[in-house]
């Protein structure tokens, strides 16, 4: 016993093992995920942590937007359009171009859910509530898309930069809404009559009965319905309003005009605040 002790290595001298990790080995980015196999539950998993941090960043990206305006930078677009922002390209083009990344991630995130096997993920696509704000979401981008830039007069053009930021943000946006509606997260059926489905809030907890607390979810439910049409009629009506500026007589009208009528009378951007309106 002596002698084996004699020729045993000393304990200090003794390979230590590996220190543990304190966290496991992250797994494959998420996108890496969706590209392979966009069918496996990690995927969506991971796939709906992306889609937060996405939104994050789109909100971070829009404080730093405000910011930079606030400090007095005038954004190279419309009225401010000038040259020092990249190549000029013709407003029609760049408009149509740059929204139409929304209209092509619904066509590919409904082709994905349709083609899935398993049953978690056509539930999205199953979902009445899902349905209504996806076609709600479309008819929108529809409008943007195809509708508005036909119906332009004249116009100025617009600088490379802008265009390149405004389908960044409809690259993402399409991307979020559409895989959100059609995969991620399924909204049961009696969704399309909470409060919640548009406005945010829910019945007061104090109302005497679970019957009036539903009429009340019914009521508010019908509210935010309005809502969402008035926002479409305030930005269908401002869309008018700036056409009708544009003299059709004019081959290339591209004159700065002062915008009257509707909800010009009360804010500078009225088609914006028509948009701000319906999807609040």
């Amino acid at each position: 016993r002596r002698a084996a002790r004699s020729l045993s290595i000393p304990r200090r001298w003794r390979p230590r093992p590996a220190p543990q990790p304190l966290c496991p080995t992250p797994p494959p980015s998420a996108l890496r995920q969706l590209l392979a196999r966009p069918d496996r539950p990690v995927g969506r998993l991971q796939e709906r942590v992306l889609v937060d941090r996405l939104a994050t960043a789109l909100v971070g990206g829009f404080i730093l937007a405000a910011a930079t305006l606030l400090l007095g930078i005038e954004a190279p677009y419309g009225r401010y359009s000038r040259a020092g922002w990249g190549t000029q390209l013709p407003g029609k083009v760049a408009w149509v171009l740059q929204e139409l990344p929304n209209l092509l991630a619904v066509y590919w995130a409904v082709s994905l859910s349709l083609r899935s096997e398993e049953p978690e993920k056509r539930a999205a696509l199953a979902s009445p509530a899902n349905r209504v704000l996806l076609a709600m979401f479309t008819l929108h981008y529809i409008n943007r898309t195809v509708i508005f830039p036909l119906r332009l007069r004249g116009g100025k053009d617009t600088p490379l930069l802008p265009f390149l930021m405004a389908t960044i943000f409809c690259t993402l946006n399409g991307y979020m809404q559409a895989r959100t509606l059609t995969a991620l997260r399924a909204y049961p059926d009696d969704w399309l009559l909470d409060p919640r489905f548009i406005c945010g809030p829910a019945p007061h907890p104090l109302l005497p009965s679970a019957t009036t607390a539903a009429d009340a979810s019914r009521a508010v439910g019908r509210a935010g319905v309005a809502m969402f049409l008035c926002g479409v009629w305030i930005n269908t009506q401002a869309d008018g309003i700036l056409r009708s500026l544009r003299d059709a007589s004019v081959a290339d009208d591209r004159g700065y005009k002062i915008p009257r009528g509707g909800m010009f009378e009360y804010v500078s951007g009225a088609n914006f605040f028509g948009e701000i309106v319906e999807w609040c």
